[in-house]
């Protein structure tokens, strides 16, 4: 019971003081992203509009499912180099050996390459076994296989952790809008021109590609300007040995990104096959709608997480706790009001922005939103479950949740249609976080710390 009244009298202090959360450096940071997000998020919204009134909802779906094929490969083959880079980068920096984080930053940069190329062969030679699977057709093969070019180019991990380790959260807001306006223009362009559905294919690819490489190309400013260019030679054979929990944490982090493939990708892949094509095209609208609810979130979590490493860095795993929980009240009356003039407004904009055939989807949108309004409050508990060192919990958890949300959506797509992959991922997202919440609270207790705090 003062465990409850503890946490009540935080959120009250929350509601009280809301100044106090945004004077944080943490808050602050986050704002910067979060602005750039949201304004390629409404440009991204704008791309999609004119791409779906131009190709309809069925050849949409195929760009989609092409899309998140490349993505799901991507995702599998990718080693997250980020969450080490960040994880141990912090602790070398501040212990200022700077020898062992160049190791880090080296071997990153080779797994990230290595990852790509790999991806890429993977992704175009298992298409059509994966196709055929499914019962797609050759002209949704062949565009899948187009679309494995992307996987290719994202060799950013290191890039990203870099970038966020240093605190250059400014350079991810301005790649974030770079990317969204380049997309913009292009695909204005082929709609002005007339283009056809493979126009529209390519330029999607290659904007995003274009994207990869601000990255990696910003974060080789950074690294020259701080001049860690330098590798690792013989002279420190010890920081080439201590690679090995660095090497295991981002294979660990990568398994467990893996089994996220279910809700992020797979979920595309089922509706198509037991729904229909142009379903997949419906639900990828949607995705795009909640992700403007839901990716302004992933820049608290690209802030928070190089934080929570710093504070279990220096012993204060209490204060992170902290901290994960007043960002959670924060974002509840905010994630409140926007799910309340989203989904209360639906009925109007819906089907005035997508065409007449999102009017019968409305029921379909609002449980999507709510669940996706859920999973975004508790978001960061995410980060803190990795900065606090639980990867292996972490795969465990995800595994369970996942093959559940599988089980559950394959069998009740068929029934319900989109209601049942929709309720099938709010099982997921029931089972994964409560899971976490108590493997904290019986590893640190349920008290919160405001030790360190500005």
């Amino acid at each position: 019971m003062s465990v409850f009244w503890g946490w009540a009298g935080e959120l009250g202090e929350v509601i009280k003081n809301p100044k106090e959360v945004l004077r944080h450096k943490l808050l602050k940071h986050t704002s910067v992203l979060l602005s750039g997000d949201a304004i390629a998020r409404l440009i991204s919204l704008a791309s999609l509009t004119l791409t779906i009134r131009a190709i309809g909802p069925e050849l949409f779906g195929v760009l989609a499912v092409a899309e998140t094929y490349a993505k799901l490969v991507d995702r599998i083959f990718n080693f997250q180099a980020w969450t080490g880079i960040i994880k141990f980068g912090a602790e070398a920096l501040h212990t200022k050996n700077m020898e062992q984080f160049k190791c880090y930053i080296l071997t990153g940069f080779c797994l990230d390459v290595f990852s790509s190329l790999l991806g890429f062969i993977v992704a175009f030679f298992l298409a059509p076994f994966v196709a055929a699977f499914f019962k797609w057709d050759a002209f949704l093969l062949k565009a899948m296989q187009y679309y494995s070019i992307l996987v290719l180019f994202n060799f950013t991990g290191t890039a990203t952790g870099i970038l966020r380790l240093t605190e250059r959260f400014s350079i991810l807001a301005w790649q974030r809008i770079f990317y969204a306006g380049i997309k913009l223009m292009a695909v204005t362009s082929v709609w002005l021109l007339n283009g056809s559905f493979h126009h529209f294919l390519f330029v999607w690819m290659v904007s995003e590609i274009l994207g990869y490489m601000f990255i990696v190309l910003s974060a080789f400013k950074v690294v020259l300007h701080k001049k860690w260019l330098q590798v690792c030679g013989a002279n420190s054979p010890k920081s080439w040995k201590s690679l090995k929990p660095f090497v295991s944490f981002i294979v660990w982090t990568n398994l467990s990104s893996t089994l996220d493939i279910p809700t992020k990708f797979l979920d595309m892949f089922i509706v198509s096959s037991l729904v229909s094509v142009e379903a997949a095209g419906v639900y990828k609208v949607f995705q795009q709608i909640g992700h403007v609810l839901k990716k302004p979130m992933e820049p608290l979590y690209q802030v928070i997480y190089p934080y929570f490493s710093n504070d279990v860095a220096k012993g204060l795993p209490k204060l992170a706790i902290g901290n994960a929980l007043r960002s959670i009240f924060f974002t509840i009356p905010i994630i409140l009001v926007v799910l309340a003039a989203s989904v209360g407004l639906s009925p109007w904009w819906l089907p005035a922005v997508f065409g007449k055939e999102f009017s019968r989807v409305i029921p379909e949108f609002a449980i999507y939103m709510i669940i996706t309004g859920f999973a975004v409050v508790l978001n960061n508990i995410n980060p803190l479950f990795v900065a606090l060192g639980f990867v292996r919990a972490n795969f465990f958890i995800q595994a369970v949740a996942n093959i559940l949300f599988v089980v559950l959506a394959w069998l009740a797509a068929g029934c319900w249609g989109l209601k049942g992959v929709f309720i099938a991922y709010g099982v997921h997202i029931a089972v994964s976080y409560l899971a976490k919440v108590l493997w904290i609270g019986k590893r640190y207790g349920w008290g919160i710390s405001r030790e360190g705090t500005p």
